[in-house]
C-alpha cells in the first residue's frame, strides 16, 4: 500500500468536516444563497395554487354543493368572498379563478427563472473563488513539489476535483 495515492483511497460517502470546509465558500455569497432559497419557497407555494384553485372552482362554481359538503378551503374562500362583498356567477367565478391561475403560473415561472439564475450565479462565484485559491496555492508551492509530482497528474486531479465540486454546488 506504499504507492497508493490519496485519490485511490476510499472514504466514507459523507464527510461532515469536508462539508464544513466547502460551505465556507458560500459565506461571502450568502445574500445570493438566501435569495435563491426565498425564490424556491415562493415558487413551491405557488405550485400549490393550481390544486387549491381547482378545488374552489369545483366546489363553488362547477357543481355547487351544500355548505356541509364542501371542503374547508372552499369554505374559507366563500367566507372571504362574503366578507369582501363579492358575489360571482358561475362563469364570473370560473373566469376569476382562471385569471388567478394564469397569474400564479406566470409568477411561478418568474420565481423559477430567478431561482435558477441565482443558484447558477452562486455556483459560478463559488467555483471562481475556489479556483483562485487553488491557483494561488499552486503558485506558492516549492519547485521540489513539482519534481516529486507529475504535472499531468496534478492538472488532471485539479480539473476533475473542481468539476466534481462544480456539480455539488
Amino acid at each position: 500500500m506504499d504507492g497508493l495515492h490519496e485519490e485511490e483511497t476510499l472514504g466514507k460517502a459523507y464527510d461532515a468536516r469536508l462539508m464544513r470546509r466547502l460551505l465556507k465558500y458560500l459565506r461571502p455569497h450568502r445574500r445570493i444563497f438566501f435569495s435563491g432559497i426565498a425564490f424556491i419557497i415562493l415558487q413551491s407555494i405557488l405550485e400549490l395554487a393550481g390544486p387549491t384553485l381547482t378545488v374552489i372552482a369545483v366546489d363553488l362554481f362547477i357543481s355547487p354543493e351544500p355548505p356541509a359538503r364542501i371542503s374547508s378551503i372552499s369554505m374559507a374562500a366563500q367566507q372571504l368572498m362574503d366578507a369582501v362583498g363579492i358575489e360571482l356567477s358561475r362563469m364570473g367565478g370560473l373566469n376569476l379563478l382562471g385569471a388567478t391561475y394564469l397569474v400564479t403560473l406566470i409568477l411561478g415561472f418568474y420565481f423559477y427563472y430567478k431561482q435558477t439564475v441565482l443558484v447558477q450565479s452562486l455556483g459560478q462565484h463559488v467555483m471562481f473563488d475556489l479556483r483562485q485559491q487553488i491557483f494561488g496555492h499552486l503558485q506558492r508551492l516549492d519547485i521540489a513539489f513539482f519534481d516529486r509530482n507529475p504535472v499531468g497528474r496534478l492538472m488532471t486531479r485539479l480539473t476533475t476535483d473542481i468539476e466534481a465540486l462544480n456539480e455539488l454546488y
